[in-house]
């Protein structure tokens, strides 16, 4: 599968922060709010919270519209369930978080990937995950390394829409580049984050442009109006 060459990816950065997730229920649908409640973690239910109204935020920014206008809906490719990738008519979207980040992507021409991990994650013994990320033929040397090809091959594989139902020891990473079978991607590392690995994956393409966002001041501002048609100079 083919799509544009060079697509623009954009990404909005925003702090994992208790205090603005006590915000945002103003820009969440109840679905929404109520699907944060799940998780039992306090901090997972923050991310939630926080990733939810990032996506509103980023597709309102794209189209032009309020936060609480727009349509964002999550849907499993295997199942069909409202658990899966997140979706909006004409835009590809993708959502990750970890540690003190929490990330959206939205791309107009070609599905797109996101993954971000926090460094921590390497405290405890790595084999296990060395087990599950390395192909028979891949080689890591050092933990730090493991850590980008498990980022890199999560990217891909949300950017195909298959997620974490495929082994990640099916997908190859080289040079920038990731595939399995007939799918493959560009991967693009953003900006350094302090103690976190991240990665974009395109899919489709040979080459792309990230635009990335600090969002926090955007969100704030999306939570006082959140009816208000986004301009991207609020």
């Amino acid at each position: 599968m083919e799509f544009p060459r060079r697509p623009v990816v954009r990404l909005w950065w925003i702090p994992s922060d208790l205090r603005l997730a006590d915000a945002v229920d103003s820009v969440l649908t109840s679905q929404e709010a109520e699907r944060a409640r799940t998780f039992r973690r306090e901090e997972d239910q923050v991310r939630s919270r926080i990733g939810a109204a990032l996506l509103r935020l980023a597709v309102a920014a794209e189209d032009g519209r309020s936060p609480r206008e727009v349509s964002v809906e999550h849907r499993c490719t295997t199942c069909g369930g409202a658990h899966g990738a997140p979706l909006s008519t004409g835009l590809h979207l993708s959502l990750a978080h970890a540690g003190a980040w929490v990330v959206a992507a939205s791309c107009r021409t070609a599905p797109v990937g996101v993954d971000v991990e926090q460094v921590a994650t390497l405290e405890n013994d790595w084999s296990e995950l060395r087990a599950q990320v390395l192909a028979p033929t891949e080689h890591a040397g050092s933990p730090r390394d493991l850590l980008r090809l498990w980022v890199a091959k999560e990217a891909f594989l949300k950017a195909t829409g298959q997620g974490l139902t495929v082994d990640p020891r099916e997908v190859s990473v080289r040079a920038g580049r990731a595939r399995r079978g007939d799918d493959h991607a560009v991967l693009v590392t953003p900006s350094e984050r302090p103690e976190h690995e991240s990665v974009v994956a395109v899919l489709g393409s040979d080459a792309a442009d990230i635009l990335e966002t600090d969002a926090y001041h955007l969100l704030q501002a999306a939570i006082r109006t959140p009816d208000r048609p986004f301009t991207g100079s609020r």
